[in-house]
């Protein structure tokens, strides 16, 4: 038996497979309907993106900050003990 996968730009799956003995072809199609993320809901992801990247920013270099303290504080601890 052969077996193809086929993956298109919409993410749809054919798999067909062939058994060489008879030369029978089966297939079928896979859609990833259910579950996907609408055009419009994937634009309020984005703006929503937007909106907080500055607040995002800014939360990441915070715990950049306290992670070099911590950082800073285990080797102290470690050259003095």
């Amino acid at each position: 038996i052969e077996v193809t996968f086929n993956v298109d730009a919409n993410g749809i799956l054919t798999v067909s497979a062939m058994e060489k003995s008879s030369g029978k072809k089966q297939d079928i199609t896979i859609r990833a309907e259910k579950g996907r993320l609408s055009d419009e809901e994937i634009e309020q992801m984005v703006a929503d993106e937007e909106a907080n990247r500055e607040s995002d920013s800014a939360y990441a270099a915070k715990v950049e900050a306290r992670n070099s303290l911590e950082g800073y504080v285990y080797s102290l601890r470690n050259t003095f003990l």
